[in-house]
């Protein structure tokens, strides 16, 4: 990290001169008691108005007891300090969350000017160790003086986890003083995060701390809290006991209309899963532990809406019901860079499903996405560690990164010219991943209530390419692959210079993530998914036309991906097949350059074009 005097010369509108956050756990009343104490300076120097409004974010898990923030603002040479007199809380509503039980308080810094500073003092009480958040040394203002301590009683057993600090000089210190200990840790002349396209969770590469209480011990008796997984399941396992008792007659009834017809019991776990999946709206909570313990599977069904462990316990119960070897399985998305074993807290994971296993299979279900099939896990949990409950026992198992294969775009062409217009007849067929995106793009472009949603998928020619004769089937529940058909027409696709025609047979761009910048980007970059495109396309020379120029044949791989084309001329057809894959989920910035240079040969093939010319006057 690089360091300067941001005083003289800041960079940005803020700077932190101060963020310090200090963690006290002990004991009151008999019971753990946990406080956390924060304090921040800022120092502004432009668009006061837009910085002015600080909030403090809390939940019911914590409250905050104490709070005071001031400007100290220059005043004939000296300062003043002008103290903060109103503050208002308001809940947060969040991307894709119904309701959660976050709050804001927030106040505005007064007389804000150039120098000025702003300072803040608060308090939160903790009320449950599982829920201690991690302090980030890194914001997105340039950070001078970051702090993160924790004093801890001696019979208290913490583990400290750093994370992202590997490029960082984070400096440690320990003091005793009688029966209590002092952890600091201090980083200075942090860089402001940057936030970048397609990058992945600020959690990846952010340098963060985070304190488990492993155990404590009172009155002569320890107790675990985050030792390790074995704490976290119980944990889990408590709350899971607490779902209230199930209306078996009404699940079982519900699940003899749901498999009625099928022919097997393979056959009647997908009906299972497919109902759910289809007839429980989504909807995510988050309001203290009823954000932690999923509600009675026949509450679920009765209201027909829940959030993702409503819906994972409606589907295990479904299963418990037919026999079948299901569980509520913990997951954290890809959002969440954490395992179980570095890190046995909340903060792994952030979601719940259903898991099946059959010998040495196991199959991860998640109906909170209305798009994914059966036994496919959703593409935000791929790579992800699994905390699997089995009664008294849990198994971690890693989902699958499904492979390019899989997800796969297969499109076909038989296409004409007419003047300077290419028209023809196009067929794009799609399986796993690919078929969801299909199936995600058309559902927001009709929520948008716009035209162009199908446009933009298929992605052929230029914006002025127009369709007929659409023909969509095989995207009904259960089918493998999807596939669209219908006639098209581009006018003025070709260049016309001296009686040769200039012919891109590429008529689906490949969009392979932008060239990435070696020097100046410095997060990895994510993908959705891996995935394949092959195409084929059929071009018909026109009557009193003749080839010029056809290009020559490819092939190019690096680490992540490749890439093969190949031109076969046959009398006056012209067949041009093209194979890519792209074969990574996350990109390093150690990859950039070699990943820069496939890109750019993947350019130079989407810009190819066939030349014919003209041998006699139409």
């Amino acid at each position: 990290m690089s360091s300067f005097c941001i005083a003289n010369t800041p960079s940005g509108d803020v700077i932190y001169k101060k963020k310090n956050t200090h963690l006290t756990i002990g004991f009151l009343n008999g019971f753990i008691h946990i406080l956390e104490k924060n304090e921040e300076e800022k120092q502004f120097f432009d668009n006061f108005e837009q910085n002015s409004l600080e909030s403090i974010f809390h939940s019911k898990f914590e409250k905050i007891t104490q709070l005071e923030a001031s400007s100290i603002v220059p005043n004939n040479g000296k300062t003043k300090s002008v103290k903060v007199k109103n503050y208002s809380t308001r809940d947060i509503l969040q991307r894709g969350i119904f309701y959660n039980d976050y709050k804001a308080t927030e106040f505005t810094y007064p007389q804000l000017s150039k120098s000025v500073i702003g300072k803040m003092k608060y308090t939160k009480q903790i009320y449950d160790a599982h829920f201690i958040k991690p302090f980030y040394f890194q914001d997105r203002y340039f950070v001078e003086n970051a702090e993160y301590s924790v004093t801890f009683d001696k019979n208290v057993k913490i583990k400290p986890v750093l994370l992202g600090v590997e490029d960082h000089n984070v400096a440690f210190s320990e003091t005793k003083k009688g029966n209590k200990t002092t952890y600091t840790w201090t980083l200075s002349n942090v860089e402001e995060y940057k936030f970048e396209k397609n990058s992945p969770s600020r959690s990846y590469s952010s340098p963060h701390i985070l304190i488990l209480i492993e155990s404590y011990t009172h009155q002569g008796k320890t107790h675990q809290i985050s030792s390790g997984v074995d704490d976290l399941y119980r944990w889990y396992s408590k709350l899971v006991s607490l779902i209230d008792k199930e209306d078996e007659k009404l699940l079982q009834d519900q699940l003899d209309k749901i498999i009625s017809g099928t022919s097997s019991k393979e056959e009647a776990k997908k009906a299972v899963f497919y109902w759910v999946q289809k007839n429980i709206k989504y909807i995510a909570f988050e309001d203290g532990m009823e954000g932690f313990i999923p509600r009675s599977a026949s509450e679920v069904l009765t209201k027909r809406y829940g959030d993702c462990k409503d819906m994972a316990n409606l589907l295990y119960n479904f299963y418990r019901l037919m026999d079948v070897n299901a569980h509520l399985t913990w997951i954290g998305t890809r959002a969440k860079p954490y395992t179980y074993e570095e890190m046995p807290c909340t903060m792994t994971d952030n979601h719940m499903i259903c898991s099946i296993t059959e010998n040495d299979t196991t199959l991860f279900l998640d109906a909170t996405n209305p798009f994914s099939d059966y036994g496919m896990p959703t593409s935000m949990i791929q790579g992800k560690e699994a905390l699997i409950g089995k009664g008294a026992t849990y198994e971690i198992k890693v989902v699958p990164e499904i492979s390019a294969e899989k997800n796969v775009r297969i499109d076909s062409a038989h296409i004409t010219l007419d003047g300077t217009d290419l028209k023809g007849n196009y067929t794009t067929q799609l399986t796993g991943y690919a078929k969801e995106e299909y199936y995600a793009s058309t559902f927001k472009s009709e929520l948008k209530n716009e035209t162009k949603g199908f446009r933009d998928f298929i992605d052929i020619g230029k914006n002025n390419v127009s369709f007929s004769s659409e023909n969509v089937d095989g995207f009904s529940k259960g089918e493998k692959v999807g596939r669209i058909n219908f006639e098209f027409q581009l006018p003025n696709y070709c260049r016309n210079v001296s009686n040769r025609f200039y012919i891109n047979l590429n008529l689906h761009k490949l969009k392979i993530g932008e060239k990435l910048d070696v020097e100046k980007r410095i997060h990895s970059y994510e993908e959705e998914y891996k995935r394949q495109f092959s195409s084929i396309v059929t071009f018909d020379i026109p009557e009193g036309y003749e080839l010029s120029y056809l290009p020559k044949g490819t092939s190019k791989s690096c680490s992540f991906g490749s890439i093969t084309t190949e031109y076969q001329i046959k009398d006056q057809t012209i067949v041009y097949s093209r194979n890519f894959t792209s074969d990574y989920l996350l990109l390093s910035p150690s990859d950039f350059a070699e990943w820069n240079s496939f890109v750019k040969e993947v350019s130079e093939i989407n810009q190819e074009n066939i030349i014919i010319k003209q041998t006699k006057t139409q």
